[in-house]
């Protein structure tokens, strides 16, 4: 199998790209302990060769880079997740969504509350999707609660 560009990666095995049959050159890895018989002849071929390049200081920082990288994407996608999950269970059965983009929604109907006289409560579309009354200290609470799990969350979020 013809191969080009063979690196020694972190384990040990080969990086390289090889020309496929019908995809033409692609990536590959090749290990001496590799599945397939097509990794464990590219390995061979390539420690016949002689021309891997040995694994260097540059290789490992990029490789500590792109885990570094690998883990503040993840840290993100786990803290986007949270705040996406963000309710407040107001004990009684009905469970209201207090995330970042609920947030405006409920500032306003507050001050709609606040500024109709006689509004005791307002309909809202609470976590199990059904309309419930909600009264403006209840709104308030949740906001409140809402705000409290976001910063715990930003808080505990480490970009590393």
């Amino acid at each position: 199998m013809e191969f080009k560009n063979a690196r020694t990666n972190k384990n040990g095995s080969f990086d390289c790209e090889i020309n496929h049959p019908v995809h033409g050159w692609i990536p590959f890895t090749a290990s001496d302990e590799d599945s397939s018989e097509l990794g464990k002849e590219v390995f061979a071929e390539i420690v016949k060769s002689g021309q891997a390049h040995p694994y260097s200081d540059e290789d490992k920082a990029i490789d500590e880079a792109r885990e570094r990288d690998r883990q503040r994407k993840l840290a993100k996608f786990e803290r986007d997740a949270a705040l996406q999950a963000l309710t407040y269970d107001f004990g009684d059965g009905r469970v209201i969504q207090t995330r970042p983009q609920d947030e405006a929604n409920m500032i306003r109907a507050i001050q709609v509350m606040e500024e109709e006289e006689g509004v005791e409560n307002i309909g809202w579309v609470m976590a199990d999707n059904v309309k419930h009354p909600v009264t403006l200290d209840e709104l308030n609470t949740a906001l409140r609660a809402g705000r409290l799990a976001g910063l715990e969350i930003w808080n505990s979020y480490d970009p590393g």
